[in-house]
């Protein structure tokens, strides 16, 4: 099949071009799109959207196992430290905001799997209120992900965070499909206040979807701005940040597009890159990395490497218990009661952290407060992860640091404002 976008954005009224929060972009030779929406109450969120857009192209998610999730976000929240300024760059109201609240975004994400002469299977992933909306000439209703009704907006989506203490892999969770794309059709990756205009028929401008979604698709980025002011100024549109990512998609026959290509692997510089940290983190006996870098295990096994499930299931027992107790001191810890409360807390997951090597940072901050730290009555067996046949490089990887004080005074996950 071949495939033609265009690329529709324009800004909020406080907004210019260099300011604009929203993110969009594409391999057609690949098969990948995607667009993010960065929440403008949190700084260098247009930032991190962008980084996000340009992650998925590069390395696409490919699942919603929450460990696959947090692997994939963890590379980008990596890259972005490296993107925003370092602190004594910023005021100091920028740096305390900054360190509590991060970034967030949305994201929206279509993959094609496989592509043939008139068809095309695609896998679509979003977080948020970002959406991907199809329009099937054989069919009378569009098709729409994750949101199908216009009130759902209303509801604070869930978004992506760059900053790492403010993730948590059972929360930031994304919604998943799988759907054939045929010629003909069109599909939209569109920022919420696009989605939500196309879901409620133009505003009511229009008598359904498909006449509104029309009329996005038909626009070009020279009309777009004038579409959107009109928008507004009629109110069917919020005064938001604009974007919609269009797909027309061609027969092989056609004179339009460039070919559809695909996706179903990740490459090999990622795979093995991921196998080397994963392979540091069996020789480290850090069990929580590992559980994150083995993932839903596609890459690993694509290279040579595979867990048996008990393996794998003791493995994120640690890391949840160990994200269970630090979340609860992060809550607690300016807590008069904070031992009292604690206590039990750290009983009900010593059996799992009290001999792990990934948790010595975390006894250690727990008896500093004061809980007492005894090996547990009940003990579950401990299950070795297989070493490494081989030494790998020495690989740059996030650790905790001996004082987690800072780490346990930031902020709990939440869903932020709109964006």
């Amino acid at each position: 099949m071949l495939a033609q976008v265009t690329r529709l954005r324009y800004w909020k009224s406080e907004h210019e071009e260099e300011t604009c929060e929203d993110a969009y972009g594409e391999n057609i030779a690949d098969g990948l799109f995607a667009v993010a929406d960065g929440a403008g109450t949190t700084l260098f969120s247009r930032v991190w959207a962008s980084l996000l857009v340009e992650h998925f192209l590069r390395v696409p998610l490919m699942s919603t196992d929450p460990f696959e999730v947090e692997w994939w976000v963890s590379l980008a929240q990596e890259q972005f430290k490296r993107n925003v300024p370092e602190p004594e760059h910023m005021a100091w109201n920028a740096v305390q905001k900054a360190h509590n609240q991060g970034s967030h975004a949305t994201l929206a994400t279509l993959r094609v799997s496989t592509s043939d002469a008139t068809q095309a299977q695609a896998d679509l992933l979003v977080f948020g209120d970002s959406c991907i909306i199809v329009d099937k000439p054989s069919i009378e209703h569009l098709l729409s992900f994750p949101l199908e009704d216009p009130h759902e907006f209303e509801q604070a989506p869930i978004c992506v965070p760059s900053k790492p203490a403010l993730f948590n892999r059972y929360f930031h969770q994304c919604q998943a499909i799988s759907l054939t794309l045929g010629a003909n059709d069109v599909v939209v990756l569109a920022t919420d206040a696009v989605s939500k205009w196309i879901l409620s028929a133009g505003g009511g401008r229009y008598s359904d979807q498909k006449q509104a979604f029309a009329a996005v698709a038909q626009q070009t980025a020279d009309s777009w701005p004038s579409f959107i002011r009109g928008c507004r100024a009629r109110k069917e549109m919020v005064d938001d940040d604009s974007t919609a990512l269009i797909i027309s998609l061609f027969p092989d026959s056609s004179s339009q597009g460039t070919p559809l290509g695909s996706t179903r692997e990740h490459s090999k510089q990622v795979r093995e890159d991921r196998k080397l940290h994963f392979t540091q983190m069996q020789e480290d006996q850090n069990t929580e990395r590992a559980a994150i870098y083995f993932g839903d295990g596609v890459d690993l096994r694509v290279e040579g490497v595979d867990l048996p499930q008990h393996q794998i299931r003791y493995a994120r027992e640690v890391a949840d218990a160990q994200k269970a107790v630090l979340t609860a001191l992060r809550q607690e810890l300016n807590n008069p009661n904070v031992v009292t409360i604690i206590t039990p807390i750290w009983q009900k997951y010593a059996h799992l952290l009290y001999f792990e090597p990934c948790a010595e940072n975390l006894r250690k901050t727990l008896t500093g407060l004061g809980v007492r730290i005894e090996r547990p009555a009940v003990q579950r067996e401990q299950v070795e992860l297989p070493a490494s046949p081989n030494e790998p490089e020495m690989l740059e990887t996030r650790e905790f640091p001996l004082d987690l004080t800072a780490i346990l005074r930031s902020p709990q996950p939440m869903a932020p404002e709109e964006p």
